[in-house]
């Protein structure tokens, strides 16, 4: 089970700072919620969810509807459900460009961003290629801090247990860890394609 600490613990690690030397624990937790924060749209959640149609063409989605990429319309008799075509997304809502639904069941289908808990023990919903991407961005958000502050490379420099680390190591350590991230998001599926 996975969560914000977890993966600042993890991060302590990656970056051999679980003193907070370099780093306060405030900007490690930052870091970790900033990058599952920003997994979304290459990590999503796809769901599914019902309304009632109203008199139109607004129609109003489920509670947390958004990224929409199905509507579709099914009346009271049927047993399947027919794609409406030329819809609009709004915020929640949808115009549906479609007549004499009123009281019908709406099936929605739309894609959504993993929470970020407040709390840093609340289990995270992530799947495991979308954490280890959570891990790398915070790496790298860690690395890219320290390279733009004299202060903290100089710090950072000071307690590396091997001498003659660089700043074009760190560079480099960068450019790898940019790398990973490419090459793990390249193998992930795309948005569902809209629909109607």
């Amino acid at each position: 089970m996975a969560t914000l600490a977890s993966l600042k613990a993890d991060l302590n690690t990656r970056l051999n700072d679980a003193a907070n030397t370099i780093w306060p624990d405030a900007e490690k937790v930052l870091f970790v919620s900033d990058a599952v924060g920003s997994l979304f749209p290459n990590f999503f959640k796809a769901k599914t969810g019902t309304s009632t149609a109203s008199a139109g063409p607004v129609q109003t989605g489920p509670t947390g509807v958004i990224n929409i990429h199905y509507i579709g319309v099914q009346s009271a008799s049927a047993t399947r459900v027919r794609v409406i075509r030329g819809w609009s997304e709004g915020y929640g809502d949808a115009i549906v460009p479609k007549v004499n639904i009123l009281g019908q069941t709406l099936v929605w289908g739309w894609s959504e961003a993993y929470a970020v808990p407040a709390s840093t023990s609340t289990a995270l919903e992530v799947p495991a290629p979308g954490l280890e991407v959570a891990r790398l961005r915070a790496e790298i958000s860690a690395f890219e801090q320290v390279l733009g502050s004299r202060t903290k490379t100089q710090k950072y420099l000071a307690v590396q247990v091997r001498e003659g680390v660089s700043e074009s190591e760190m560079v480099a350590h960068l450019d790898a860890l940019h790398a990973s991230v490419e090459s793990r998001l390249k193998l992930q599926p795309p948005l569902p394609t809209r629909v109607g």
